[in-house]
């Protein structure tokens, strides 16, 4: 299935209901399963790890599973049983916004909302709350 997400274009074997369905012909990323990703050996045990290089980021998230995120594609180990809210969650959050990162896009780790037609957003630190 094709979606569309800040400006690129995402061919998922993963359904994704919360982004756009895109009506474009070609893809810029794909998001696919791969269950020969390992993960590397100086973090095996770990419950949670990123590491990074400058095209190419592992990332790692127990229960939810193994990402390779290059600027075209996220190759995804699932250390779960379904891809269920959590997982799509986890999904769309670091491992997405690494995809964005390595596309030249802005990230911010912020939350926002609207009260009375007026946005407020609020940046921090992850889980600063």
């Amino acid at each position: 299935m094709l979606y569309e997400a800040y400006g690129l274009s995402i061919d998922s074997e993963i359904e994704l209901p919360l982004l756009n369905i895109s009506s474009l012909l070609s893809s810029d990323v794909v998001f696919s399963v791969d269950n020969n990703l390992e993960l590397p050996s100086e973090y095996k045990g770990s419950d949670f790890f990123t590491k990074t290089t400058l095209d190419s980021v592992f990332y790692f998230k127990k229960n939810i599973g193994l990402f390779f995120i290059k600027k075209d594609s996220i190759k995804i180990k699932p250390d779960c049983k379904e891809f269920d809210s959590d997982f799509l969650r986890v999904m769309l959050g670091l491992p997405f916004g690494y995809l964005l990162m390595l596309n030249s896009k802005l990230t911010l780790h912020a939350s926002a909302v609207n009260k009375n037609n007026k946005g407020i957003i609020f940046m921090g630190k992850r889980g600063m709350g």
